[in-house]
């Protein structure tokens, strides 16, 4: 984490943004640490040059990041309190950061903006460094959630169509909750791909993929996604300084099974095998 002359931050770490809002969280966590506006903080990720991070994936990105990056802001901010002390005539530890500036805690008029404070960094900028520590002892390690999908089945063609999912998910405490419901939006629509349509065929010859394009191998469509309401129960699990729980695969693996149950109920016999084309639902239902 660096403060820079001008009075912008920084946030430096190797993680990778991989279209999940990685480098949104991050400067969010940051900014809120340091009391600064949004846009005066930056978010530098995914270069070897920077503090090592856990590869992105495995729902693991945010719950592993976000604590490594607040504690980071926190000592950044100690430092400037260090700095804004003698300007202030007050103790570092009766200084606290508020709205852009540092200010005494029991004299709120009694303060100096960040931008000023910067301005007194001997170099061209001020660091500080964060690790992301075991978890607490809080009461859950993992997420959780539960999906619902409304479907509609054509008797005569087998053909399905996605009308409603539900997905309800405690990913601990959502930091943006924009990203959050687009995580949930991508998840539930690779589900609907993967119960539906996508199937890797291979060569029993050779074990070649014989529909490795994009021509050949089924993907969703815009007229394939349903309408999709994303629902999140906020619990504070007390499992690090900033309580997130990983989220991209819990709404991902579900949304195959509620579909695979809601097409049981509506046809009345068990599609055991993915994806749930319309030759496999005639045939459960013995129409071919």
């Amino acid at each position: 984490m660096i403060a820079f002359r001008d009075g912008h931050a920084e946030v430096r770490i190797g993680t990778q943004d991989i279209g999940t809002g990685t480098r949104t969280i991050l400067a969010m966590v940051a900014a809120e640490e340091l009391c600064l506006p949004l846009a005066r903080v930056n978010a530098e990720i995914g270069d070897t040059r920077y503090l090592y991070s856990v590869p992105s994936g495995g729902s693991g990105t945010a719950p592993s990041n976000t604590p490594a990056v607040r504690q980071a802001a926190a000592h950044l901010r100690r430092k400037l309190f260090r700095m804004a002390a003698p300007m202030l005539g007050a103790d570092p530890g009766d200084l606290e950061a508020h709205d852009g500036a540092i200010r005494v805690r029991f004299e709120p008029s009694r303060a100096v903006s960040f931008a000023d404070v910067c301005r007194r960094i001997p170099a061209d900028s001020l660091s500080a460094e964060g690790e992301r520590v075991p978890n607490y002892e809080g009461f859950r390690h993992d997420q959780a959630g539960c999906q619902f999908a409304e479907v509609e089945v054509d008797s005569e063609t087998g053909i399905i169509r996605v009308l409603n999912v539900v997905a309800v998910h405690d990913a601990g405490r959502i930091i943006d909750p924009l990203t959050a419901r687009s995580q949930i939006n991508g998840g539930v629509i690779m589900g609907i791909g993967f119960a539906l349509f996508e199937e890797r065929r291979l060569d029993p010859r050779v074990g070649l993929m014989v529909n490795p394009t994009m021509d050949d191998y089924k993907l969703p469509g815009p007229l394939d996604v349903p309408e999709i309401t994303a629902l999140f129960v906020e619990v504070a699990n007390g499992l690090s300084n900033t309580g997130v729980l990983g989220l991209g695969e819990a709404a991902h693996v579900a949304t195959a099974a509620a579909m695979g149950c809601a097409v049981y109920d509506a046809i009345g016999v068990p599609v055991r095998s993915l994806p749930i084309t319309p030759d496999r639902v005639l045939a459960a239902m013995g129409k071919v």
